[in-house]
């Protein structure tokens, strides 16, 4: 390459002009821009701009630039994708369909958005939501239409199943949709809004949801018209199927009520089923040497097995693996101990349960540093945990201690299929293993666990911290 031959432009942003690539270096630059700057100063006439004359707009172009447009009209598969909101400021968020159905209800206090989404992965905009996905509606509700004319009644759903011709328009605050069919005698116009009113706070953060409907007779005959609204009861939606929940529905001259109450039919008597307060295991069918020949009491147990303190019992007996083998110290015995065939009468069991162990990595903290007695207010007293020896490194060799064992260690992770209650399904015993805060388990750890397993959870929820998800993973694992 000589002197006069150009070098390749530079790419980089960041370049100042001084780099090999560059043919023009700053100095140069600088030094031609002098130069031309000089030459404009001794030329003024030369570097002035000329002015160009304009013609000023005639008065259709004015009216053009202030016209106003047609909006914009979507029907068809672009309905269900449409999610206006309609629900009053600060209130909780509700979303109008293109079809006039409400959905994605964002007013029951959860913890993230409900339909999911909550994450930095933008999962929402990479599959975008739609009002027929399962679950978006949250519950039932709706509008319906009767129609008799001619002797021919017919009643559809108020959405785009019941009229085939549906357009959406979309004018903030004000959502319009239009319900046209041949096979129908009236057109239905929509217009859902929740009160904006710009410098009325008061007014403006109403929870409230306004939908008015306006009907047109399209026939040449007399229409008689019936429209139904209906809703089933949302209150505590997320909640009733894990506690004994009541709904109440009333009316009154305001309009219809949804409220919900303690069921507390379910806080009757308990229906004893066993208190191993005898000494032999009567119906029970025991199989192995794991759990002796019955129910024992505290005095009857080694001093090392009674080291945390007091072992909290429920009446005066237990029943306890511990001992099995006749060896007080041995873990090796295996057993089944399976009850008589018996009715459930109600929707929940209860069992007393207790046992297990924490098993600490090289890398964990200590578990009695005064921080963690503090923030477990003691209780780290009572649990038995013992070290995987070795450097961090090597805690392989602790799960593999535990699989010689017979334990089957569960990996908990969000990122499966399997939940708890499938992973500990048959397994005599169980390990559960966490990783840390935050990044969680290593797809390593997660290979030398016999399964993975993760805890239902609501939509929209990303994960629990590992202290709750260890929680839940131990009071899963006793059963």
């Amino acid at each position: 390459m000589n002197d006069h031959q150009p070098l390749p432009a530079c790419a980089s942003e960041s370049c100042s002009g001084d780099c090999p690539k560059v043919a023009l270096t700053r100095r140069t630059f600088l030094a031609l821009s002098a130069t031309g700057l000089g030459a404009a100063a001794l030329n003024p006439g030369r570097a002035a701009a000329q002015p160009t004359p304009v013609t000023p707009p005639t008065r259709a172009k004015l009216a053009a630039l202030v016209e106003r447009g047609a909006p914009t009209e979507y029907s068809g598969t672009a309905l269900p994708r449409i999610g206006m909101p309609v629900g009053g400021g600060c209130t909780g968020q509700v979303f109008l369909a293109g079809d006039g159905r409400l959905w994605a209800w964002d007013i029951f206090n959860p913890l993230s958005f409900p339909l999911g989404g909550a994450d930095f992965a933008g999962s929402n905009y990479a599959n975008p939501l739609s009002a027929d996905k399962p679950g978006a509606l949250r519950f039932d509700q709706g509008f319906a239409v009767r129609t008799t004319s001619a002797g021919s009644t017919r009643t559809v759903r108020l959405d785009s199943s019941g009229f085939s011709d549906v357009r959406f328009v979309g004018q903030y605050p004000i959502g319009g949709v239009r319900y046209a069919d041949p096979q129908s005698p009236i057109n239905v116009d929509l217009e859902a809004f929740a009160p904006f009113i710009p410098g009325e706070v008061d007014d403006s953060t109403l929870p409230t949801t306004i939908m008015s409907l306006t009907l047109r007779n399209t026939s040449a005959a007399s229409v008689e018209v019936d429209l139904l609204g209906h809703a089933a009861n949302p209150v505590c939606l997320d909640s009733r199927s894990s506690q004994p929940t009541g709904l109440r529905v009333s009316g009154n001259d305001r309009g219809i009520e949804f409220t919900a109450f303690d069921d507390r039919s379910a806080e009757s008597e308990d229906i004893g089923f066993e208190d191993w307060e005898s000494e032999d295991f009567g119906e029970w069918t025991v199989s192995g040497d794991a759990f002796g020949d019955g129910p024992v009491t505290a005095g009857e147990m080694p001093d090392d097995f009674k080291r945390f303190g007091d072992l909290n019992l429920s009446g005066t007996r237990f029943v306890t693996s511990f001992r099995g083998g006749g060896e007080e110290t041995s873990d090796d015995a295996t057993g089944t101990l399976t009850s008589k065939e018996f009715t459930v009468e109600r929707r929940y069991l209860a069992a007393g349960l207790g046992g297990g162990a924490v098993l600490l990595g090289a890398g964990c903290a200590d578990p009695l540093y005064r921080r963690v007695v503090r923030v477990s207010m003691g209780h780290v007293l009572r649990v038995p945990f013992a070290h995987v020896p070795g450097k961090p490194t090597t805690w392989q060799r602790g799960l593999a201690d535990l699989q010689e064992r017979g334990y089957r260690v569960v990996a908990m992770t969000p990122n499966t299929d399997n939940t708890l209650a499938d992973a500990v399904r048959g397994a005599d015993k169980v390990a559960v293993m966490v990783g840390a805060e935050g990044p969680g388990l290593t797809e390593h750890a997660m290979r030398a666990a016999d399964v993975r397993a993760k805890i239902p959870m609501s939509p929209g929820t990303d994960s629990l911290n590992v202290a709750t998800s260890a929680a839940v993973g131990f009071y899963a694992a006793q059963f």
